[in-house]
C-alpha cells in the first residue's frame, strides 16, 4: 500500500539517475507515492528496525520513476515534535475505547487518526530502543509529562491517505505502555503525532555497522538517485530528465 504526497519546490535541483542521466526538478509542486517497508528487522531483545521508503513520481513526459531512502526508527522519535508544522505542539493521547471529547476540534483529529489507521496502514510495529536514562519532558494533551529512557522499547504505526489524494503530512501512532508516567505513575495510552514525509526522503542515512551489529544512522545523508520504473503517470512539468 502506498500514500499520496505532496511536496512544494524551489530553485532548480538535479538528481542522478541510475543511467547516467538527472531528474531536474524546478518551483512548483511535486506529488507522488510513498510507500514503507522494512529494510531489516532488528531480531535482538533491544531492537530498532531499518526502514526502507520508496517514492515514485512522473516526469514531464509521464515517465514513472523510484528513489528509495533507508533510515533508522530513530527518526520518528527526532520528529515526534516538530516546530516548523502548523499544529499544536504536544502528541494526540487517544481516549478509552469507545470515550469522545467534549472538544469539536479534537474529535475531529481522533476521528482522522482512527479511519488513517484502520484504512490506510504504511507500516505496524516499528520499534525502537533507547536506554541513556535521562529524562525528557514529553507535552502530551496540554501538559508535561517527564518521561525517563530507560530500558525504553517504542513501537510505532504509520498511516497515510488514498495513492490519489495527495497530502503533505504521514500520521504516526505510539503504542500503548511505551511511555511511563513518572508523576502519576501509569503508563500513556496509544498516543499519536503527525510528520512531514520529506523527511523521509532528507534522511537517507541508514547504513549497516558490521561492529555494532545492527543498522545505525550516519551523520552524512547519502544522495538519492532515481531509478526508472514500469507504469505511466500523470505528467509533471517541473520535473524534466536532462542528459
Amino acid at each position: 500500500m502506498g500514500a499520496g504526497v505532496q511536496f512544494d519546490t524551489w530553485g532548480v535541483t538535479r538528481y542522478p539517475t541510475r543511467d547516467g542521466r538527472a531528474l531536474e526538478v524546478s518551483a512548483g509542486e511535486v506529488r507522488g507515492v510513498i510507500s514503507l517497508r522494512y529494510e531489516y528487522r532488528d531480531p535482538n531483545q533491544q531492537p530498532t528496525d531499518a526502514i526502507a521508503c520508496e517514492f515514485r513520481t512522473a516526469d514531464s513526459e509521464g515517465r514513472l520513476w523510484a528513489v528509495t531512502s533507508r533510515f533508522t526508527t530513530q527518526l520518528f522519535v527526532t520528529h515526534m515534535f516538530d516546530f516548523a508544522q502548523n499544529r499544536e505542539m504536544d502528541l494526540f493521547r487517544f481516549p478509552s475505547e469507545g470515550r469522545r471529547f467534549k472538544d469539536h476540534f479534537k474529535n475531529n483529529t481522533l476521528d482522522r487518526y482512527r479511519v488513517a489507521f484502520r484504512d490506510h496502514l504504511l507500516l505496524a510495529d516499528a520499534r525502537y530502543f533507547s536506554d541513556d536514562r535521562s529524562y525528557r519532558n514529553l507535552a502530551v494533551a496540554g501538559r508535561l509529562v517527564q518521561i525517563k529512557f530507560k530500558y525504553l522499547h517504542l513501537s510505532f504505526d504509520v498511516a497515510g491517505s488514498d495513492e490519489d489524494a495527495f497530502v503533505e503530512s504521514l500520521s504516526v501512532r505510539i503504542a500503548n505502555h511505551c511511555f511511563w508516567d513518572e508523576e502519576r505513575d501509569y503508563a500513556l495510552g496509544p498516543m499519536a503525532f503527525d510528520i512531514q514525509p520529506v523527511h523521509f526522503l532528507r534522511h537517507n542515512t541508514g547504513v549497516w555497522d558490521a561492529v555494532y551489529n545492527g543498522w545505525r544512522d550516519s551523520p552524512f545523508p547519502m544522495p538519492l538517485v532515481f531509478s526508472p520504473v514500469e507504469g505511466e503517470g500523470k505528467p509533471q512539468g517541473n520535473v524534466r530528465l536532462v542528459g
